[in-house]
């Protein structure tokens, strides 16, 4: 997995990750896909684009949710979780916390 560290880094991840979605689709390779979403809706929180985050974090769930991947689906809520709080929205925020704490019990 490629790391990136300054605002034009986080542009080129983001570019990078989109030009590999076709692929992935292509291939049929849902779990990479799930990885592309993932990595373009971390770089959009990173850079303050928190719509677009939210965006991407929310394919993310709905392709984690319909291929069964419970870490992946409790994972992606915490991130959206942190884009709430970001937003000011504490009552969203908590929610999609708990949601993907309980989803970490099963």
């Amino acid at each position: 997995m490629l790391t990136f560290i300054n605002t034009n880094d986080y542009k080129e991840s983001i570019a990078l990750h989109q030009n590999l979605l076709p692929r992935a689709r292509k291939k049929g390779d849902k779990r990479r896909e799930v990885v592309h979403y993932n990595s373009i809706g971390n770089a959009y929180y990173s850079l303050g684009s928190l719509d677009e985050a939210l965006l991407y974090f929310q394919k993310d769930y709905d392709l984690s949710a319909e291929i069964g991947d419970k870490v992946g689906v409790a994972t992606t809520l915490s991130s959206m979780s942190n884009v709430h709080k970001q937003k000011g929205d504490f009552d969203k925020a908590t929610d999609l916390m708990r949601r993907g704490m309980d989803m970490h019990k099963e």
